[in-house]
Protein backbone atom coordinates (compact mmCIF):
# COMPACT_ATOMS: atom_id res chain seq x y z
CA UNK A 1 0.00 0.00 0.00
CA UNK A 2 2.68 2.27 -0.19
CA UNK A 3 1.98 3.54 -3.56
CA UNK A 4 -1.38 4.48 -2.33
CA UNK A 5 -0.76 5.72 1.00
CA UNK A 6 2.04 8.01 -0.92
CA UNK A 7 -0.60 9.26 -3.28
CA UNK A 8 -3.26 10.33 -0.62
CA UNK A 9 -0.30 12.11 1.28
CA UNK A 10 1.04 13.59 -2.08
CA UNK A 11 -2.51 15.07 -2.58
CA UNK A 12 -2.61 16.73 1.12
CA UNK A 13 0.79 18.26 0.55
CA UNK A 14 -0.28 20.02 -2.83
CA UNK A 15 -3.49 20.99 -1.78
CA UNK A 16 -2.37 22.42 0.99
CA UNK A 17 0.92 23.83 0.19
CA UNK A 18 1.19 24.68 -3.54
CA UNK A 19 0.76 27.89 -3.95
CA UNK A 20 -1.70 27.68 -7.07
CA UNK A 21 -3.52 24.90 -5.04
CA UNK A 22 -6.48 27.54 -5.64
CA UNK A 23 -6.82 26.55 -9.35
CA UNK A 24 -7.38 22.79 -9.10
CA UNK A 25 -10.49 21.27 -8.81
CA UNK A 26 -9.55 18.88 -6.09
CA UNK A 27 -12.71 16.48 -5.73
CA UNK A 28 -12.03 15.87 -9.59
CA UNK A 29 -8.12 15.57 -8.96
CA UNK A 30 -8.44 13.60 -6.18
CA UNK A 31 -10.84 10.93 -7.49
CA UNK A 32 -8.70 10.75 -10.82
CA UNK A 33 -5.09 10.48 -9.18
CA UNK A 34 -6.53 8.03 -6.28
CA UNK A 35 -8.50 5.79 -8.89
CA UNK A 36 -5.32 5.67 -10.62
CA UNK A 37 -2.97 4.77 -7.75
CA UNK A 38 -5.17 1.81 -6.75
CA UNK A 39 -5.02 0.32 -10.58
CA UNK A 40 -1.73 0.09 -10.10
CA UNK A 41 -0.22 3.35 -12.07
CA UNK A 42 3.30 4.39 -11.02
CA UNK A 43 2.89 7.70 -8.67
CA UNK A 44 3.62 10.17 -11.17
CA UNK A 45 1.61 8.98 -13.66
CA UNK A 46 -0.90 8.99 -10.87
CA UNK A 47 -0.08 12.53 -9.84
CA UNK A 48 -0.21 13.94 -13.13
CA UNK A 49 -3.46 15.56 -13.06
CA UNK A 50 -2.55 17.09 -10.02
CA UNK A 51 0.50 19.17 -11.55
CA UNK A 52 -1.34 19.71 -14.79
CA UNK A 53 -4.00 21.27 -12.66
CA UNK A 54 -1.58 23.53 -10.77
CA UNK A 55 0.23 24.54 -14.12
CA UNK A 56 2.78 26.14 -12.00
CA UNK A 57 5.96 23.65 -14.08
CA UNK A 58 7.60 23.34 -11.29
CA UNK A 59 6.01 21.06 -8.74
CA UNK A 60 7.03 16.96 -9.84
CA UNK A 61 7.63 13.82 -8.20
CA UNK A 62 11.70 12.68 -7.76
CA UNK A 63 12.19 9.11 -7.90
CA UNK A 64 15.60 7.77 -6.15
CA UNK A 65 17.52 6.50 -8.94
CA UNK A 66 20.95 3.96 -7.77
CA UNK A 67 23.77 6.44 -9.43
CA UNK A 68 26.91 7.67 -8.39
CA UNK A 69 27.04 11.16 -7.00
CA UNK A 70 29.16 13.39 -9.19
CA UNK A 71 31.56 15.97 -7.86
CA UNK A 72 30.20 19.16 -7.79
CA UNK A 73 31.13 21.49 -10.90
CA UNK A 74 32.68 24.95 -9.53
CA UNK A 75 32.14 27.88 -10.29
CA UNK A 76 34.86 29.36 -13.11
CA UNK A 77 36.34 33.24 -13.95
CA UNK A 78 38.64 35.21 -16.01
CA UNK A 79 39.29 38.61 -17.38
CA UNK A 80 37.69 39.90 -20.46
CA UNK A 81 39.11 42.10 -22.54
CA UNK A 82 38.71 46.43 -21.44
CA UNK A 83 39.19 45.44 -17.63
CA UNK A 84 36.50 43.68 -17.16
CA UNK A 85 35.25 40.08 -14.97
CA UNK A 86 33.56 36.85 -16.18
CA UNK A 87 32.07 34.25 -13.53
CA UNK A 88 30.34 31.45 -14.36
CA UNK A 89 28.05 29.85 -11.58
CA UNK A 90 27.23 26.25 -12.49
CA UNK A 91 24.06 24.56 -11.19
CA UNK A 92 24.75 22.97 -8.04
CA UNK A 93 22.41 20.43 -5.68
CA UNK A 94 24.46 20.51 -2.34
CA UNK A 95 24.20 17.17 0.00
CA UNK A 96 27.00 18.17 1.94
CA UNK A 97 27.51 21.75 3.08
CA UNK A 98 31.33 21.42 2.55
CA UNK A 99 30.27 21.59 -1.23
CA UNK A 100 28.43 24.19 -0.58
CA UNK A 101 31.57 26.47 0.96
CA UNK A 102 34.06 25.19 -1.83
CA UNK A 103 31.27 26.27 -4.49
CA UNK A 104 31.50 30.05 -2.94
CA UNK A 105 35.08 29.73 -2.02
CA UNK A 106 35.95 29.29 -5.23
CA UNK A 107 33.85 31.80 -6.75
CA UNK A 108 34.98 34.48 -4.23
CA UNK A 109 38.31 33.39 -5.44
CA UNK A 110 38.05 34.05 -8.50
CA UNK A 111 36.32 37.84 -7.66
CA UNK A 112 39.24 38.51 -5.82
CA UNK A 113 41.94 37.91 -8.22
CA UNK A 114 39.72 40.30 -10.55
CA UNK A 115 40.06 43.05 -8.16
CA UNK A 116 39.72 46.40 -10.08
CA UNK A 117 37.43 45.08 -12.93
CA UNK A 118 35.32 47.73 -13.78
CA UNK A 119 32.17 45.39 -15.03
CA UNK A 120 31.23 42.22 -14.53
CA UNK A 121 29.61 39.38 -16.62
CA UNK A 122 27.92 37.05 -14.49
CA UNK A 123 27.06 33.43 -16.72
CA UNK A 124 23.91 31.37 -15.40
CA UNK A 125 23.40 29.75 -18.82
CA UNK A 126 22.61 26.14 -18.38
CA UNK A 127 22.18 26.71 -14.71
CA UNK A 128 19.12 24.54 -13.98
CA UNK A 129 18.70 24.91 -10.41
CA UNK A 130 19.45 22.79 -7.17
CA UNK A 131 20.16 24.88 -3.96
CA UNK A 132 20.22 28.31 -4.36
CA UNK A 133 21.95 29.21 -1.12
CA UNK A 134 25.71 28.80 -2.57
CA UNK A 135 24.41 30.36 -5.79
CA UNK A 136 23.70 33.26 -3.68
CA UNK A 137 26.52 33.41 -1.39
CA UNK A 138 28.95 33.39 -4.55
CA UNK A 139 27.24 36.45 -5.90
CA UNK A 140 27.13 38.18 -3.12
CA UNK A 141 29.73 40.28 -3.36
CA UNK A 142 27.98 41.73 -6.47
CA UNK A 143 24.52 42.13 -4.93
CA UNK A 144 24.75 44.30 -2.07
CA UNK A 145 23.21 44.52 1.27
CA UNK A 146 20.02 45.22 0.25
CA UNK A 147 16.72 42.75 -0.03
CA UNK A 148 17.40 41.54 -2.91
CA UNK A 149 15.59 37.86 -3.45
CA UNK A 150 12.19 37.00 -1.75
CA UNK A 151 9.73 34.27 -1.91
CA UNK A 152 5.96 35.51 -0.99
CA UNK A 153 3.97 32.22 0.12
CA UNK A 154 -0.14 32.33 -0.07
CA UNK A 155 -0.25 32.53 3.71
CA UNK A 156 2.54 35.18 3.82
CA UNK A 157 6.83 35.71 3.14
CA UNK A 158 9.12 32.99 2.84
CA UNK A 159 12.73 33.67 3.06
CA UNK A 160 14.29 36.88 1.94
CA UNK A 161 17.48 37.06 1.23
CA UNK A 162 20.34 39.89 2.21
CA UNK A 163 24.07 39.70 2.25
CA UNK A 164 26.27 40.38 4.50
CA UNK A 165 30.58 40.37 3.96
CA UNK A 166 30.71 36.43 4.28
CA UNK A 167 27.39 35.34 5.31
CA UNK A 168 24.34 34.90 3.41
CA UNK A 169 21.46 35.62 5.86
CA UNK A 170 17.63 34.44 4.95
CA UNK A 171 15.28 36.66 6.70
CA UNK A 172 17.81 37.62 9.12
CA UNK A 173 19.17 34.35 9.84
CA UNK A 174 22.34 33.30 8.82
CA UNK A 175 22.31 29.98 6.65
CA UNK A 176 26.00 29.93 4.58
CA UNK A 177 29.11 31.55 6.68
CA UNK A 178 32.06 31.22 4.63
CA UNK A 179 35.66 33.04 5.55
CA UNK A 180 37.67 35.32 3.65
CA UNK A 181 34.97 36.99 0.82
CA UNK A 182 36.22 39.52 -1.61
CA UNK A 183 35.70 43.30 -1.61
CA UNK A 184 32.03 44.38 -2.21
CA UNK A 185 31.62 45.21 -5.83
CA UNK A 186 28.04 45.72 -5.38
CA UNK A 187 28.94 49.36 -7.66
CA UNK A 188 30.13 47.49 -10.36
CA UNK A 189 28.08 47.26 -13.55
CA UNK A 190 26.87 43.60 -14.07
CA UNK A 191 25.41 41.61 -17.36
CA UNK A 192 23.54 38.66 -16.36
CA UNK A 193 23.61 36.24 -19.23
CA UNK A 194 20.75 33.35 -19.33
CA UNK A 195 19.07 31.29 -21.58
CA UNK A 196 16.31 28.49 -21.93
CA UNK A 197 18.58 26.42 -19.64
CA UNK A 198 18.65 29.03 -16.89
CA UNK A 199 16.12 27.40 -14.30
CA UNK A 200 14.52 26.96 -10.67
CA UNK A 201 17.16 27.98 -8.08
CA UNK A 202 19.14 29.53 -11.37
CA UNK A 203 16.26 31.90 -12.29
CA UNK A 204 16.21 33.02 -9.05
CA UNK A 205 19.79 34.44 -9.02
CA UNK A 206 18.73 36.13 -12.26
CA UNK A 207 16.37 37.64 -10.20
CA UNK A 208 18.21 38.78 -7.58
CA UNK A 209 20.08 41.01 -9.73
CA UNK A 210 16.58 42.37 -11.35
CA UNK A 211 16.19 45.93 -10.36
CA UNK A 212 19.51 46.39 -9.30
CA UNK A 213 21.26 49.85 -10.71
CA UNK A 214 23.38 49.38 -13.29
CA UNK A 215 22.37 46.02 -14.53
CA UNK A 216 21.12 44.77 -17.44
CA UNK A 217 20.85 41.11 -19.25
CA UNK A 218 21.29 39.58 -22.16
CA UNK A 219 20.56 35.64 -24.04
CA UNK A 220 16.99 34.64 -24.27
CA UNK A 221 14.12 33.68 -22.11
CA UNK A 222 14.63 31.42 -19.33
CA UNK A 223 12.62 28.21 -18.26
CA UNK A 224 9.69 29.45 -16.41
CA UNK A 225 10.66 27.40 -13.25
CA UNK A 226 11.79 30.03 -10.79
CA UNK A 227 9.28 29.68 -7.54
CA UNK A 228 10.23 28.37 -4.62
CA UNK A 229 9.96 24.72 -3.89
CA UNK A 230 9.85 22.59 -0.72
CA UNK A 231 10.79 18.91 -0.79
CA UNK A 232 8.85 16.33 1.19
CA UNK A 233 9.77 12.53 1.67
CA UNK A 234 7.01 10.23 0.95
CA UNK A 235 6.00 6.31 1.76
CA UNK A 236 7.37 4.90 -1.36
CA UNK A 237 10.53 6.23 -1.12
CA UNK A 238 10.05 9.00 -3.65
CA UNK A 239 10.13 12.55 -2.98
CA UNK A 240 7.38 15.12 -3.22
CA UNK A 241 8.48 18.54 -4.99
CA UNK A 242 6.00 21.23 -4.50
CA UNK A 243 6.01 24.88 -5.53
CA UNK A 244 5.08 26.95 -2.58
CA UNK A 245 5.91 30.00 -3.53
CA UNK A 246 6.80 33.11 -6.10
CA UNK A 247 9.53 34.75 -6.76
CA UNK A 248 10.30 38.28 -5.65
CA UNK A 249 13.23 40.78 -6.32
CA UNK A 250 14.33 43.81 -4.74
CA UNK A 251 12.00 46.16 -6.08
CA UNK A 252 9.03 43.98 -4.86
CA UNK A 253 7.98 42.91 -8.38
CA UNK A 254 6.69 38.88 -8.43
CA UNK A 255 8.37 36.56 -10.91
CA UNK A 256 6.03 32.97 -11.50
CA UNK A 257 7.31 32.25 -15.02
CA UNK A 258 10.06 32.77 -17.84
CA UNK A 259 12.22 35.67 -17.31
CA UNK A 260 12.86 38.10 -20.50
CA UNK A 261 16.36 39.19 -20.77
CA UNK A 262 16.39 43.14 -21.43
CA UNK A 263 18.14 42.48 -24.63
CA UNK A 264 17.77 38.90 -26.60
CA UNK A 265 20.84 37.70 -28.29
CA UNK A 266 22.17 34.33 -30.08
CA UNK A 267 25.66 36.06 -28.66
CA UNK A 268 24.74 37.66 -25.27
CA UNK A 269 28.33 37.70 -24.23
CA UNK A 270 29.69 39.83 -27.16
CA UNK A 271 26.43 42.27 -26.28
CA UNK A 272 27.72 41.83 -22.79
CA UNK A 273 31.10 43.39 -23.34
CA UNK A 274 29.95 46.05 -25.43
CA UNK A 275 27.13 47.22 -23.02
CA UNK A 276 30.07 47.01 -20.24
CA UNK A 277 32.33 49.33 -22.81
CA UNK A 278 29.77 51.76 -22.65
CA UNK A 279 29.80 52.29 -18.32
Amino acid sequence: MDSFDAAVEALRLLRHEAYYSDRVDWPVVERQVLNRAKAGAPLAHALRSAFLGLGDRHSHLRVPRDRASAAPVLPEGHALRGNLGYLRLPPISVGDQEDGRTYVRTAWEAQRCLIGAVGWVLDLRGNNGGTIHPMLAAAGPLLGPDTFLSYRRRNGWGARFTYRPGVLLASGRPVLEVPGPPPDASGSPVVVLQDQRTASAGEGVAIAFRGREATRSFGTPTAGAPTGTLAHPLPDGSTLVVAVAVAVDRLNREYADALTPDGQSAQPLHRAIAWLADR
